[in-house]
This record gives C-alpha cells, structure tokens and sequence, in this order.
C-alpha cells in the first residue's frame, strides 16, 4: 500500500470542483430578494448613509444588491460588518497573510462571492497570478515561505477538523504575538460563516468578481 504524507492528508476531502461548485450556486435563482434602499428604515437608513459615506458615494446612492438582501435582517448585518471592519482594516495580521487566509477559507468552502471578492483584494495588494493561483492548491503548492506554507496548512486543518495540529501551530507561534494567534482562527471562522451565509442564500456575484471558475483548468 502506497504511504499517504502528512501534508497530502493535510488537504484531503477539501478539493473541489470550481466550475461544478459554481453552477451549484451561481446556476439556481437566488434565495431571497434584495431590499430596495426606499424600503430602509431607521437605524438601516442611517447605517446605509454611513457605508455610502465611507465609500465615498453621494448618500442616498445604490449599494450592493448583496448588502441590500444582508439588510432584510439589520441587527445581524451590522454586527458581522463590525466584526468585518475589525478583521480587515484594524487587525494584526499583514494584509498578505489576511487574505492568503481569507481566499484559501472561501475556496475550501466552495463559496464563489467571497471568495472572487478577496481574488480582487489580493491582486490590490500586489499578490501576483501565479500567487492567486496557489491559493487555490494551498499548502503543497511551491513558491510559499515556510511561514505562509504552515499558515495555509493551518487554515486546511481548521476547515478539514476544525482544530490545529501541535506541529503547525508552534510554527505560527514563532512569527506571530498572542494577538495573531487569537486573530487568526477568528479570521477562519468568519469567512467559513460568511461563505455559509453566501452559499445558502445564493448570493450573486458581481461583474468583476470572476468567482470560482477564474482558476479552473
């Protein structure tokens, strides 16, 4: 019997299919219908005046039709967009590691919104194809530091048996504080969440996201 590696393990069950994947969400009508802004009110009024703002749109202007479906249910739209500003602009880890993390979560997960969405990210930050593209492989593919290869391992564990192996996780503890290790599987955890949340509800994706396919061969 042929002997199976650690790290051909580290990513067993976890492959997936990205054009069959796509057409399972992207292929069936959305679930639910986005809120037209004149049926904001209150608070969701004033928090879509606030995102408008900060993305520099004249208040009152179209947002997502993806953040206008996520308002039908406010209260829990804008604690997971609080818990996202934390993770993203004000969190510990490197922008590179942040999203290296986020896109390996949301293509294990087989989530074509997010995932496309943070493809874009990382192009932004200056990640290059052929980086983009390892993503998709994870920690067997070549080209990663040892830092980055266990952290995309990290990454494969948790979302394979949602626990860290001893080995990986002394490795990360070398590069990272306290705050990045604690950091780190929040980050997981809400991408998993969110590619359940977009995966459900059949979110779909916009002209410039290219979603799962972009990598296929």
């Amino acid at each position: 019997m042929t002997s199976t590696s650690t790290d051909e393990r580290s990513t067993a069950g976890l492959q997936i299919n990205p054009v069959a994947r796509e057409a399972e969400i992207l292929g069936k009508p959305q679930r639910l219908t986005p809120l037209e802004l004149h049926e904001f009110e209150g608070d969701a009024r004033a928090f879509a005046d606030e995102m408008s703002d900060s993305m520099g749109n004249p208040r009152g202007s179209d947002i997502s039709s993806v953040y206008r479906l996520f308002f039908r249910h406010f209260p829990l739209f804008r604690r997971t967009m609080d818990m996202s500003v934390q993770l993203l602009a004000k969190g510990e880890l490197s922008a590179r590691e942040r999203e290296m993390i986020i896109m390996r979560t949301t293509w294990l997960c087989g989530s074509p919104n997010p995932y496309g969405e943070h493809v874009e990210m990382g192009r932004s930050i200056g990640m290059t194809e052929e980086e983009l593209r390892g993503v998709t492989i994870g920690s067997t593919a070549p080209g990663w530091s040892e830092h980055e290869r266990n952290m995309l391992k990290a990454v494969e564990q948790l979302c394979e048996r949602q626990s860290i192996s001893d080995e990986v996780w002394d490795a990360l503890a070398r590069a990272w504080t306290d705050k990045q290790q604690i950091e780190f599987p929040a980050v997981v955890g809400q991408y998993i969440a969110s590619a359940i949340m977009h995966n459900t509800l059949r979110t779909r994706i916009s002209e410039r996201n290219k979603g799962l396919a972009q990598f296929a061969d």
